[in-house]
């Protein structure tokens, strides 16, 4: 055999390795160059990826314990009936009603005394256990030393589900009874304009 048809063999056989190769990739899907997903898989994992980040993040995973969160109390100041009045007076008793919606242990209660107020009876701050729908009370005295409107605060904190969380309730000296009138009769106002829209709804057949 000549050295060129020797040459023409070995041509002839690389060839056919390389169509086999080919044949077999094209059979199996491509797998020699498949590590690489098409753009319309990596889409959906990445939108699986953002999906279980939020399902993880609305479940609490991902949030630090340094988080404040709005937590299941909510708060409401009962005072005189005549705040004015009472600040003219020069002193006033306030309760602080806290509403839990979950059975809650060593909650932090903390009042916060602005400058012209003066605590007289109660604790500026105490932990306290709450039971779900179960109101729990707390009660101070103040003595206010200026006749202006002065701003008490009240804070409650504490830990749900893993994550902090605060909530505050504000009471005005002079003005809070004004305030409450206005948000009642605001509230009031909106109720009235409810039930006139619906009372003058008109309905097409």
């Amino acid at each position: 055999m000549s050295i060129k048809s020797c040459a023409l063999i070995g041509i002839l056989l690389f060839l056919g390795a390389v169509g086999l190769a080919y044949f077999l990739q094209v059979e199996t899907g491509g797998q020699v160059y498949s590590k690489r997903l098409p753009a319309s898989d990596d889409a959906q994992i990445h939108l699986r990826a953002l999906k279980d980040r939020s399902l993880k993040m609305h479940q609490g995973v991902d949030l630090t314990h340094t988080e404040k969160l709005r937590g299941p109390v909510t708060l409401e100041f009962v005072g005189p009936k005549d705040s004015a009045q009472s600040a003219a007076d020069g002193f006033v008793n306030l309760k602080l009603v806290i509403h839990p919606e979950s059975d809650l242990s060593n909650i932090r209660v903390v009042w916060v005394v602005p400058e012209g107020v003066k605590m007289t009876s109660g604790s500026e701050e105490e932990f306290v256990s709450l039971q779900k729908d179960e109101a729990y009370t707390v009660e101070a005295s103040f003595q206010l030393l200026t006749g202006d409107n002065r701003q008490i605060h009240a804070q409650v904190s504490g830990a749900f589900h893993g994550a902090q969380f605060g909530a505050v309730a504000q009471y005005n000296t002079v003005f809070q009874t004004l305030l409450n009138d206005n948000g009642a009769k605001k509230k009031e106002a909106l109720q009235k304009m409810e039930g006139e829209t619906v009372t003058n709804l008109k309905v097409f057949q």
